[in-house]
Formats: C-alpha cells, sequence, structure tokens
C-alpha cells in the first residue's frame, strides 16, 4: 500500500497496526478494512453457491456410484 506522502515508498499493510485514516487515502475507513480482507468478493461469489454446488455434485456422485461401477467395472 502506498504511504500518503511519498507515493513510491510501500508499505505491508497489518490490521491490528495503526497507521493512517482511510480519507488519507481517498477511501473511508470501511472501505479500507475491507481492503485488508482480499478475500471478501472470492467468498461473496462462492459462498453459498460454491457449498451447494459442491455438495450437489457429491451426492450425484454417490448416487450415480452404481451405475458409474457398471460401465467402468469391466475397464479397471
Amino acid at each position: 500500500m502506498p504511504e500518503p506522502e511519498d507515493p513510491s515508498m510501500l508499505t505491508a499493510v497489518d490490521g491490528d497496526a495503526p497507521g493512517y485514516p482511510g480519507k488519507a487515502y481517498g477511501i473511508s475507513d470501511q472501505e479500507a478494512r475491507e481492503l485488508r480482507w482480499p478475500m471478501g468478493p472470492i467468498m461473496r461469489i462462492l459462498w453459498p453457491w460454491g457449498a451447494i454446488g459442491f455438495s450437489t455434485i457429491i451426492v450425484s456422485l454417490l448416487m450415480l456410484y452404481p451405475t458409474i461401477y457398471l460401465l467402468l467395472g469391466d475397464v479397471f
């Protein structure tokens, strides 16, 4: 993250460390907190739809196992 006084100087972000307020970077404090956790947008997409999709695939495989075994049983 660039420092407000010198944009060419980068610092690591520590959520527990005191630092500049968000308005020094042109954003609100809430937006600054959200930027500290980059997995937020990904988790909004994956949860709950990713968990539901994964569960559906696993249940489908378990229900179709006898058919899959009949088709592939001679191969293996």
